[in-house]
């Protein structure tokens, strides 16, 4: 067999298949987690934070919720996840 028609064993893994997100921690609220996702949208609903109404910082810096689905997570960052409370 020729080497045309074989591919090559680490292309065809890498053409052929998604790659997972690197597991990392991070941290939620001071807790050290691990998490397997890319983007922080996938962080909040890993850690079940889509039902509620919250405000999310990165890092110390507010992330709009328009940019949730974009903006990627990095090993080592520090989210802050916030709630209002109702009462009086």
């Amino acid at each position: 067999m020729s080497n045309e028609s074989k591919s090559h064993p680490v292309t065809a893994l890498f053409t052929s298949r998604r790659i997972a997100p690197l597991v990392m921690h991070i941290f939620c609220n001071g807790d050290r987690v691990t998490l397997d996702v890319e983007r922080l949208a996938e962080a909040l609903e890993r850690l079940g934070y889509t039902e509620r109404r919250v405000v999310v910082a990165v890092n110390e810096t507010f992330v709009a919720k328009e940019e949730w689905p974009s903006y990627r997570v990095r090993a080592g960052d520090r989210l802050d996840v916030l709630s209002a409370i109702e009462g009086g």
